[in-house]
């Protein structure tokens, strides 16, 4: 029987992670591969505001360009805005705020809370850049 080193058991759990962040946005890769050009960019600012287990978006529909995410929690525990092919959002307090800035190409993104549970109760959504 042979053992598997340290190394090798941290690069599979690090794998089945990975796997696990995959399949909770439905298996897609990323959501850049189905986004196209954006032909006229524009700076835009929309308001999300995340309670248990939601989140609202102003305005739903987005210019392409660059867009920057004024995060509001208005739940009582902690959650973050995780659009999909980007990097995760930051953990964001009860009442607190966070601003993420971000450049969409158009097309459709997925988002969810990546706190456990959250987005297996609902807590994802998706928005469309034009």
């Amino acid at each position: 029987m042979k053992f598997r080193s340290a190394a090798a058991a941290g690069s599979l759990a690090v794998l089945c992670g990975v796997a696990a962040a995959a399949a909770s946005f439905g298996g897609n890769a990323s959501a850049a591969t189905a986004a196209a050009k954006c032909a006229h960019p524009k700076n835009t600012t929309v308001k999300v505001d995340m309670f248990e287990m939601g989140f609202n978006l102003k305005p739903s529909v987005i210019p392409c360009g660059k867009v920057t995410f004024k995060e509001k929690n208005s739940g009582a525990i902690q959650h973050n805005f995780h659009i999909e092919g980007f990097k995760a959002g930051k953990l964001v307090p009860a009442n607190g705020t966070l601003t993420q800035v971000l450049t969409l190409k158009a097309g459709r993104y997925s988002y969810q809370c990546d706190v456990l549970g959250h987005a297996q109760a609902g807590m994802t959504g998706s928005m469309k850049v034009k």
